[in-house]
């Protein structure tokens, strides 16, 4: 009984410490734990992929994400893992395949680029990798930062220019 009482009062005592140090340091725990944060993915619609009418055309569709995942990695975590139930329901499908396929790198270049490089190639018609490769450049583009988006699934090449001695 002692050391149940113990045990309560050492978590109400450490309880205390962690939120009285972050109301000193300024953290806003709700503001981490809220998931009002967004970011917009692309998605075709199920009929233009079907129709061949418009392989590229890709629609906005805004999708919610955690605090810190609002960036282009998270804007890519969250378009690979696919159209939810509630896109599906509006005729939105991910040409990305279904946990098929992922990224293996994003780069940063200096002049605005980025480049993605796939787990492995886009799968599908010529018309589906189309698509996927409007998805992601749509999705990346949405970032002030990024001016063009380069897709492979190999790494970058990057030349490098030695002055002559």
């Amino acid at each position: 009984m002692i050391k149940k009482i113990f045990l309560v009062l050492v978590v109400l005592l450490v309880g205390g410490a962690l939120i009285s140090l972050f109301w000193r340091v300024g953290v806003d725990i709700g503001d981490k734990l809220n998931p009002d944060y967004s970011v917009v993915l692309f998605f075709p619609k199920t009929d233009s992929l079907e129709s061949g009418a418009s392989c590229s055309a890709v629609f906005p569709v805004t999708r919610t994400v955690l605090y810190g995942q609002n960036t282009p990695e998270g804007a890519l975590d969250a378009l690979f893992s696919g159209a939810s139930e509630k896109d599906r329901d509006m005729g939105y499908v991910s040409a990305l395949g279904s946990f098929e396929n992922s990224f293996k790198s994003l780069d940063f270049f200096e002049d605005g680029s980025v480049h993605v490089t796939l787990e492995q190639p886009l799968a599908g018609t010529q018309c589906k990798q189309d698509a996927g490769l409007a998805q992601i450049t749509q999705t990346l583009l949405q970032f002030p930062e990024i001016t063009n988006v380069t897709i492979s699934d190999q790494e970058p090449v990057i030349n490098l220019h030695f002055p002559e001695l």
